[in-house]
């Protein structure tokens, strides 16, 4: 229990950490004066013909999706996501703070030069993704933004990449028609703004690999599927179901690791078949889940969930029955468990 409090209380504050370099990152970003990330677009804009600082707008603002939530969410859903949802508060209470902190901070960054302007807005974008990498390992809060996006996505039943997306171009627009009413044109929305939602996921894509250093240090290592794929098989033959068993019990000997895949047709089908789902949902819902495998697994590997070097065997279930995949997968596993003991007896006689 000690250490599970430890590892808990490091995972927190990496959070905190993570935000900071969040709101640095935001900073960053709008002292290039190229416009400023789309989720602070509207805060940012507001700051410019009120009294009211970007980071006081922010707390503002996100506040007001903390009050918005619990109107979108059901009694069980509220009661699930009970810690998530309040530790929201003192989460915006401090990153509005850090933005101010930040844009204060960086009051000596004014680039005048279009070239050191595009540099500076490069620079805010490797560091927002190199804070929002961190916040997604520590996994233990979320930014109210975020949290409401999730909360959104979960009450339409939409996918949370697109709901963001619509997010943040729902927050842009409305950046834009503040600035025209109260500015009289278009100001904090611009090029940067833009680069700054197509750049900072895939930086956050390249960079989530090399955080697995810090699993040791989270206690992840011993809270995370490798450790629930290799119980069962240091104990006794089994089959594991994803947990990420082909790379955790990658080069044991007797094991066959198998990737079944099939088309998207037949996939489809199979679902309005077996689960009694109609053909818009099964696909939306084939497509959360597959993308959500690829993510966990993405996440605790640094590798691809569907590239087949990762496996012994590749089997595309919709050109075959179900019985016929068992067949061949027992055929191969026989084989491998027969190739086992041939070994063993190879280093018995010698």
């Amino acid at each position: 229990m000690q250490k599970k409090t430890i590892f808990l209380t490091r995972r927190y504050i990496l959070f905190i950490i993570s935000v900071f370099i969040n709101a640095y990152g935001i900073a960053f970003i709008t002292k290039a004066l190229l416009g400023t990330s789309p989720i602070t677009s509207v805060n940012y804009v507001l700051s410019m013909f009120t009294p009211l600082t970007m980071g006081q707008w922010t707390i503002i603002v996100n506040l007001l999706f903390v009050a918005t939530e619990p109107l979108m969410m059901s009694r069980s859903q509220l009661r699930a996501d009970l810690r998530m949802y309040l530790i929201q508060i003192p989460v915006t209470l401090c990153f509005g703070t850090f933005i101010d902190i930040s844009m204060s901070s960086l009051s000596w960054l004014q680039p005048e030069a279009y070239p050191m302007q595009l540099l500076s807005m490069l620079a805010g974008c490797v560091i927002l993704a190199c804070g929002i990498t961190l916040e997604v390992k520590a996994d233990v809060a979320m930014v109210a933004g975020e949290f409401f996006v999730r909360v959104l996505a979960r009450r339409i039943g939409g996918d949370f990449g697109y709901v963001k997306l619509g997010f943040d171009v729902g927050n842009v627009i409305l950046a834009c028609v503040f600035s025209m009413l109260f500015i009289g044109g278009i100001h904090g929305v611009r090029e940067g703004t833009v680069a700054a939602a197509l750049l900072v996921g895939p930086i956050v894509h390249f960079l989530t690999p090399f955080c697995r250093v810090l699993n040791g240090v989270l206690g992840y290592s011993k809270q995370t599927g490798g450790k629930a794929a290799a119980a069962p098989a240091d104990k006794e033959p089994c089959v594991i179901v994803g947990r990420c068993a082909d790379f955790v019990l990658k080069g044991r000997p007797g094991v066959v690791r198998v990737f079944c895949y099939c088309d998207r047709d037949t996939a489809i089908d199979r679902c309005t078949s077996e689960y009694g789902l109609d053909k818009v949902k099964a696909e939306a819902e084939i497509k959360r889940l597959n993308k959500a495998r690829g993510t966990h697994y993405e996440y605790y590997t640094g590798q691809r969930w569907d590239d087949p070097r990762n496996y012994d065997l590749m089997i595309n279930t919709g050109s075959m029955t179900l019985d016929q995949a068992c067949d061949i997968i027992v055929r191969m596993y026989g084989n491998a468990k027969a190739g086992m003991k041939a070994a063993v007896a190879g280093r018995t006689e010698a």
